[in-house]
């Protein structure tokens, strides 16, 4: 019963890692994409043509990592938070959806756009601990409240 589980938890984040890869490809990496950054062009990150630099390899092996993550963190809170599975305590349910919400979500996004984006390393932080203080909030207010 475990080793189906676990394959079936290894196959869907395999499926999702391949379908966001193509996602991310059509609505950022394709040809008729890039074509818009030159409206701003002072607001994106210099990314070489043609031969990618190396720091152009770091920032697209570090975006793969991040939506590796995402895919991780989505198919372990689909599968944890069944109902019956774990988290009998409201308030480690509600701590665990808030934590799981902020890997799924905003978490990938920012990172994602500091990568590709000039932001200074202290926004990023700071958008991501006020994310994280606004999901754990609101996570135990519900729990408080229900």
């Amino acid at each position: 019963m475990w080793t189906l589980l676990i394959l079936k938890l290894l196959a869907s984040i395999f499926l999702m890692f391949a379908s966001t890869m193509i996602i991310d490809w059509i609505f950022s990496g394709s040809a008729w994409a890039r074509k818009y950054y030159a409206h701003a062009p002072n607001i994106w990150r210099p990314l070489e043509s043609g031969d990618p630099s190396a720091t152009e390899r770091r920032i697209i092996r570090t975006s793969l990592l991040v939506t590796l993550g995402f895919c991780i963190a989505f198919a372990l809170y689909y599968f944890v938070m069944r109902p019956g599975l774990m988290f009998a305590h409201p308030l480690s349910r509600g701590l665990a959806t808030a934590i799981s919400l902020w890997l799924i979500v905003p978490l990938p996004l920012i990172i994602t756009q500091h990568l590709y984006v000039k932001y200074h390393r202290a926004t990023t932080l700071l958008q991501l601990t006020s994310w994280l203080a606004k999901l754990t909030g609101a996570s135990l207010i519900m729990t408080h409240l229900f």
